[in-house]
This record gives structure tokens, C-alpha cells and sequence, in this order.
């Protein structure tokens, strides 16, 4: 059985992950700071390879062709961190505490602690974790 094994739950974990993706999209999209932009490509990229081992050899292939299609900075940022929240389940204790530490380093501020920001998502995915292993 699952962690979230719950429809609820599973729900509740996409709808909060596509509100902090749509966040963090929103930025990617307005920001001019051209040296963050590929501070967070390159962070987010090094991330993703270091775990992409996680995934099937289908999910690397559905992901590279995802990435193929469009070749631009800026969606590369937005389609590698849809990738992590969508596997976010599959970390471990470890991965989870360098998952935080590197979006708290590359998200300025405004980003991470919007109200549905980096900080949100990170409080209400514990409350879910919680909820699924029977703490709360």
C-alpha cells in the first residue's frame, strides 16, 4: 500500500504541487535576472540527473522526448521541476532535505514564501505525508 495510498490524498498532493508549479512558472516567465534563470537550470538539471536513476527506463524516455520538444531555457526549468514534483514520493529522507535546500538557494524569497510558493507546498506536503503514514 501506498504512502498516499488515498484518492484524497493523491489529489490534494497534485493540486498543491501544480499551485507551487504555477508559481514558480509565473516567475520563470516575468523574471529578467538572466544569471538566476540559469543558475536554476543548471542546479535543477545536475538534481534532476543525479536522481533520474529513480525513474524507469519508459519515464526516461517519455521525460527526454518532453524535453526535446521544446529546447528554450525557461520551459526546460518548468518541465524538470513538474518531473520532481511528480516523483516527490519517490525520495528519500535524505533527497527531500537536498530538494529543500536546493530550492531555498535558487527561489528568491518572494518566490519560496508566496502563499503558494516553495514554503506552502514544503508545509503541506508534510501535513499529507503525515496524514498517509497515520502521525496526524
Amino acid at each position: 500500500m501506498g504512502l498516499f495510498s488515498g484518492k484524497k490524498n493523491n489529489e490534494e498532493l497534485k493540486k498543491i504541487s501544480d499551485e507551487c508549479l504555477q508559481t514558480i512558472s509565473k516567475y520563470i516567465d516575468s523574471s529578467t535576472d538572466e544569471n538566476r534563470l540559469n543558475m536554476m537550470f543548471t542546479k535543477i538539471t545536475i538534481f534532476r540527473m543525479k536522481y533520474d536513476k529513480k525513474d524507469s527506463l519508459f519515464q526516461n524516455f517519455v521525460d527526454r522526448k518532453k524535453r526535446e520538444q521544446n529546447l528554450e531555457r525557461n520551459r526546460l526549468i518548468i518541465l524538470q521541476m513538474d518531473d520532481l514534483l511528480a516523483n516527490i514520493l519517490s525520495f528519500n529522507d535524505s533527497e527531500y532535505e537536498e530538494l529543500n535546500i536546493l530550492m531555498n538557494a535558487i527561489l528568491p524569497p518572494q518566490v519560496a514564501n508566496e502563499k503558494n510558493g516553495w514554503n506552502s507546498f514544503w508545509r503541506k506536503f508534510f501535513e499529507l505525508f503525515d496524514k498517509g503514514s497515520g502521525k496526524k
